[in-house]
Parts: C-alpha cells; sequence; structure tokens
C-alpha cells in the first residue's frame, strides 16, 4: 500500500512542474497521510518527482466491469497508474476473467457520480461559531454543495491532543469545483493554519446488496495487492 502510494506522489509531483500547492499533488499527499504513509516516505516521493529521480512515464489507467457476489451483480470501477500498460491490462483481465466480466472503458460511468471533498479540522483557538460560519461561507462561496460538522474526541490518553473535543468540517461538492472550494478556503484568513485534506471518488447512484460477498471480497483484495491499482469503487451496499 505504501509503495503504490508513494508512486501516486511521485507522479502528482513530476505533473505538478514544481508547484506544491497543485492541486493533484496536495491531493495525493493527503490520500497518502489518511494511509498513515510515513513523512519521510511522502516527502522523498515529492522530492523524486520534483527532482525527476527514478519516476517513470506512469499513465493513468480505468476499467470498468462486473463481478459477481451470489445472486448480484456488482459493478466495479478500477483506477491504476502503470508505467507498463500491458503488464497492468494482463492482470486485471485476468482477474475479470475468473470472477466477472470486463467492460468498455466508461461503460459504468452512468452508475457512478464523480464527488470531492475537502475535510478540515477546526483549531481549539477562537470562536467555533466563527471559525464554523467561516468554513461554511467559504465553501459555499466556492463552489460546494453541502458542509457537514462533527464533533469527536480528538486525542485521548494515547494522543498529544489529550482528549480535546475538536471540530471536523466536510465539504462536499463536484469533482470539478474542488479547485475553486480549496481555493476560497485558503483564502479566508480566519481558516489559515487549517490543513485542507481534499480528496476524489466515485460514489454509486444506486447500491446493490449482496447475499454472498465472498467473489467480491476476493476480487477486491486482488486489486489492493496489485501495485499498479490506485484506487477500486463498486455499488456493492456497505
Amino acid at each position: 500500500m505504501i509503495t503504490k502510494t508513494c508512486r501516486e506522489v511521485a507522479a502528482a509531483a513530476k505533473a505538478s512542474g514544481g508547484d506544491l500547492d497543485n492541486l493533484r499533488l496536495v491531493t495525493a499527499v493527503s490520500k497518502a497521510r489518511q494511509l498513515n504513509v510515513p513523512k519521510d516516505a511522502i516527502s522523498s516521493a515529492v522530492d523524486r518527482g520534483i527532482n525527476g529521480k527514478d519516476v517513470s512515464n506512469a499513465e493513468v489507467v480505468r476499467y470498468d466491469g462486473t463481478v459477481k457476489s451470489g445472486s448480484a451483480t456488482v459493478c466495479v470501477v478500477i483506477m491504476g497508474l502503470t508505467d507498463n500498460k500491458n503488464r497492468t491490462s494482463a492482470t486485471i483481465k485476468a482477474a475479470f476473467r475468473k470472477h466477472g466480466t470486463l467492460l468498455p472503458t466508461n461503460k459504468n460511468a452512468f452508475m457512478f457520480s464523480e464527488t470531492a471533498t475537502v475535510t478540515l479540522i477546526l483549531p481549539e483557538s477562537g470562536s467555533r461559531e466563527t471559525l464554523e460560519d467561516a468554513v461554511m461561507e467559504s465553501a459555499l462561496e466556492g463552489g460546494a454543495e453541502d458542509v457537514v460538522f462533527e464533533e469527536g474526541d480528538w486525542g485521548g490518553e494515547d494522543n498529544e491532543g489529550g482528549g480535546e473535543v475538536k471540530v471536523k468540517a466536510k465539504c462536499t461538492m463536484s469533482r470539478g469545483d474542488l479547485g475553486g472550494v480549496v481555493e476560497s478556503l485558503r483564502g479566508n484568513t480566519l481558516l489559515e493554519g487549517v490543513d485542507l485534506e481534499p480528496a476524489f471518488g466515485l460514489v454509486p447512484t444506486n447500491e446493490v446488496e449482496v447475499d454472498d460477498g465472498d467473489g467480491l471480497e476476493t476480487f477486491l483484495d486482488l486489486m489492493d495487492e496489485n501495485e499498479d491499482v490506485t484506487d477500486t469503487y463498486h455499488n456493492a451496499a456497505g
């Protein structure tokens, strides 16, 4: 997992042309952090990408298909990053032959909607209500569709937070509006110093119930083990 995530970061850093604020790079780094990739590994991947060290001409690939899970048919979208398309295609096709059916690219597009989120953890300093208002105003002005605030115990006896309760703000939008929302949030002086964690994703428009997930679980395990696969989406409920 760490290896494939660092490849994403390095590729994004290379594509950014050295711009550390590039949205693709910020998103890749955010994903790596959420997966608990060590900071040194992330920094090294960024350095390799920007300085052109050991970074191949990787390209983004997509595979659409279906997988049988009991009596249900689950729609699946596989996203990958590869420097050898023939190798990646062969392994993905083999997995679909064994567990389902490979479809033409983008065939499942109508089954998913492209969404983006920006997650923020608001600091304890300052008025909670003022900070929430700042997030709401900036996010909606930037193009966000919804903003949700969640309170949780951030810290506790095993962490440095000391059990402090902070507010987690999650802004949801279409993929095309992500850049505008990030820029708007960054431009709000009340939110200076607040880390933004942007992310892309596909959300199923209609989920299907599966009464036996073994086939799907086996397929998803294969995708997780594939170093060329970066993201796997499906419309199985739960």
